[in-house]
């Protein structure tokens, strides 16, 4: 009787097909993440790229830009715990830190210029005790801040620093300004005081009422 050939195909591991089988479906998963990934960031940049655009656009079109008229400083009148600024046509609660408020106003009265349609108009505030001791520290220079009205939300309609607290009474949006720097530094006492009258101006912000 003939012998019967032994095969030669050798038999697998399963044990091995597994492992094999475990690896592929790793790397598998590992390939659609790092996919996925770049598909999200690729959205992000395209999304990006028209607003960009759309901004440019917008500025282009922009009226032309014509300082504010400035009128004269003038004392806060101040009655009942209320200071008035008539020209905003608001009032807001004042203590004894904003007791000698003062204000120089401003305007854009111009026609075909920027602001103008808003009917935009600001304050820039100061108090007499820091005018009368710091000669940087007056109402024209907005020393302790700046109160603005405008018919429209002055978020990307303002040039310059975006406005840190805003509120709408009635037609108008209402906003306050941080000043820029310091206007005492580098006297520490002054600095104290400034902050104070900053802080104070920041808070009775929400106190803010229209008046005629």
């Amino acid at each position: 009787m003939a012998n019967k050939k032994r095969s030669s195909k050798k038999k697998i591991n399963p044990y091995i097909l597994i492992a094999i089988i475990f690896i592929v479906a790793a790397l598998a998963s590992l390939f659609l993440q790092r996919k996925q990934s770049i598909q999200t960031n690729n959205s992000y940049e395209v999304t990006q790229t028209p607003t960009t655009k759309t901004l440019d656009a917008t500025s282009a079109t922009l009226l032309p830009y014509k300082e504010p008229t400035k009128y004269s400083s003038k004392q806060a009148v101040v009655e009942n715990g209320y200071a008035f600024i008539p020209e905003l046509h608001i009032k807001f609660k004042v203590d004894d830190n904003l007791s000698d408020l003062t204000y120089t106003y401003f305007a854009f009265e111009d026609p075909g210029y920027q602001n103008y349609e808003n009917k935009t108009s600001f304050a820039r505030i100061s108090t007499q005790r820091l005018s009368e001791n710091y000669q940087d520290c007056s109402s024209e220079d907005g020393a302790i801040g700046n109160l603005g009205r405008s018919l429209e939300d002055p978020i990307g309609k303002l040039s310059g620093p975006l406005p840190e607290y805003i509120k709408k009474i009635g037609d108008y949006y209402y906003y306050f300004l941080h000043p820029q720097s310091s206007c005492t530094h580098p006297d520490e006492e002054g600095i104290v005081l400034e902050s104070q009258q900053i802080k104070a101006l920041q808070n009775t912000f929400q106190t803010i009422e229209a008046v005629q």
